[in-house]
């Protein structure tokens, strides 16, 4: 597929701007929000992927339609107790004439508790897909938070796993499955995301963030999802390297964060990724902004927008 990025708001010049402001156009959609950061230090959750929609749409000629991708949520940060990752933005298509499409930004994966701290750990953000839940030595670990924010059907992401009283966090949830509950011996792992075509590439979107644990930290989910890093134990604690640290969400898939590892006293969350919206019709654009990326696929103009900005047809 040839790609190339806009830097002109006007497109086929020597076409009339408008056939007609009544009629219509049928639209193929995916809108994927920002995933959930990954919760900060001490077996933490990781997050929840962007909620992934697809849908046809039926616009008008010669509106504007506004399109908004989801930043991806902050990762928490490395406090002593460290804190809870923040929710990914929300992705939409807004116009008149249009109820607004929109994707949930994915939930932020719980912080898990030190040990010896006493007290539970925190449940994992509701979101497109929900965050894992947070770890915890001896009391109650916290629990996965629920997906698909917008009660959506189909439904635009799965809840997160569980945290595991014996301090390792549980995974995000993704798009094609929940997050994974940790055990004693691992961190729980993203679920994996969804794959589509529109863009003429199979690119797989929206996967969950891995959880964070002491000695094994959980796989990002696929779809962009980061892993959960790992801190040794007590006695042993191991050195922030790239090998073990946990890593962010992949931009434009709205894959969550992963989570902290324990005993690591200097490292945040990773950072869920920012969102996607992409635009598919055997019609060329009139106008856009925001310089998305354009080609065309099996005779189709393809439009990815991996910032906000506007398209008229």
């Amino acid at each position: 597929m040839a790609i190339s990025r806009f830097s002109n708001s006007r497109i086929g010049a020597g076409f009339p701007k408008y056939q007609s402001l009544n009629q219509q156009i049928s639209i193929e959609v995916l809108v994927v929000a920002g995933g959930g950061g990954g919760g900060g230090r001490n077996v933490a959750g990781g997050g929840g992927a962007g909620g992934y929609r697809t849908s046809t749409l039926t616009l008008n000629d010669g509106v504007t339609y506004a399109v908004t991708v989801g930043s991806g949520g902050n990762g928490g940060s490395s406090a002593t107790n460290g804190n809870k990752g923040s929710n990914g933005g929300n992705s939409s298509i807004s116009g008149s004439g249009l109820s607004t499409f929109t994707a949930s930004g994915g939930g932020g994966g719980s912080n898990g508790v030190p040990p010896n701290a006493g007290g539970s750990a925190l449940n994992g953000n509701s979101g497109g897909s929900g965050g894992g839940g947070g770890g915890v030595d001896t009391a109650p670990a916290g629990s996965g938070g629920t997906g698909n924010a917008g009660s959506y059907s189909p439904v635009e992401g799965n809840a997160g796993g569980n945290g595991n009283t014996g301090a390792n966090g549980g995974g995000g949830g993704g798009s094609s499955a929940a997050g994974a509950n940790a055990t004693t011996v691992v961190g729980g792992n993203g679920g994996n995301g969804t794959s589509n075509s529109i863009t003429g590439i199979a690119v797989i979107y929206a996967g969950g963030g891995g959880g964070g644990a002491n000695q094994n930290g959980g796989n990002g989910g696929t779809g962009g999802g980061g892993n959960g890093g790992y801190g040794g134990t007590a006695g042993t604690p191991v050195t922030a390297s790239s090998s073990n640290v946990q890593t962010s969400g992949t931009v434009n898939t709205g894959g969550g964060g992963g989570g902290a590892a324990g005993f690591e006293t200097t490292v945040s969350g990773g950072n869920g990724g920012s969102g996607v919206v992409v635009f598919k019709s055997l019609r060329k654009a009139a106008a856009v902004t925001g310089s998305p990326i354009y080609g065309i696929a099996n005779g189709n103009y393809v439009y990815q927008f991996t910032g906000d900005g506007s398209i008229v047809y």
